[in-house]
């Protein structure tokens, strides 16, 4: 059996005050072993871990909610889910807004500079430097569009991400002068233009204000947690974290 556990920071966009977590990825028992209590031991052992390291909680990212809830991981926060469909994304664009693919090793830093800056604001989400963010879009299959005006990154999204998240848009921003429907309706058209997906999904902040969203709304879970200092809890609808950062 094995996992993961790799230390973060949360962090607050304009307190700039550091909640170190930590984020369990690649968790797995070899079939023979199944059913032995191994994996409860190695999570035992990973929480000894985290404690021994001041972490606030743990965070994890499956479908397996009922075996987790054995383990004391409870479903934790909020997003939004938003799913469009091939057909309901006519051919022709209507929008001022359009998308081309670009290659994340022709990104300048500059590009990155503003990739972070049109994200919209979460209330805490983890904390990337540049030199990390670039390593993270190099993940492959993860594919990057961006909109550019006047020679200057105006949008961008991230779709893909390794063999996770193939169909969903997980990373994204644009400058507000560009509605959300804009932005929205193009970065369905580009990717129903570039790859044979019937559907797409795109996810957001709770926080986020969908006004006049082309698409219905849907609220999920934003990951399984196990949280070690209750003031956490307060803030539970607050946090998100972008696919990139997720494992």
């Amino acid at each position: 059996a094995h996992a993961n556990l790799l230390t973060r920071n949360l962090l607050h966009p304009i307190s700039a005050k550091k909640i170190p977590v930590g984020l369990i990825g690649n968790v797995a028992t070899h079939p023979e072993f199944r059913g032995k209590g191994m994996m409860t031991q190695l999570f035992q052992e990973l929480e000894r871990d985290a404690k021994s390291k001041n972490l606030k909680a743990l965070f994890l990212w499956s479908d397996l909610s009922q075996f987790y809830q054995k383990l004391d991981f409870q479903a934790f926060g909020n997003e939004i889910r938003i799913e469009i469909f091939r057909s309901e994304v006519g051919k022709t664009l209507n929008t001022g807004v359009s998308f081309n693919e670009i290659n994340s090793l022709n990104l300048a830093d500059s590009d990155l500079a503003m990739m972070g800056h049109w994200r919209s604001q979460t209330f805490l989400s983890i904390e990337r430097s540049p030199e990390e963010f670039r390593k993270l879009l190099r993940i492959p299959d993860s594919d990057i569009f961006s909109c550019r005006q006047d020679g200057i990154l105006s949008a961008f999204f991230i779709i893909g991400k390794g063999a996770d998240l193939t169909n969903v848009i997980h990373e994204w921003g644009y400058d507000p002068k560009i509605s959300f429907n804009e932005f929205l309706h193009a970065a369905a058209h580009a990717v129903f233009q570039s790859f044979k997906m019937d559907s797409i999904i795109m996810l957001a902040p709770a926080n986020k204000k969908l006004d006049h969203a082309p698409w219905p709304a849907k609220d999920h879970a934003v990951c399984l947690a196990k949280i070690f200092e209750s003031s956490l809890k307060d803030h539970e609808n607050d946090v998100f974290f972008w696919g990139l950062d997720s494992i």
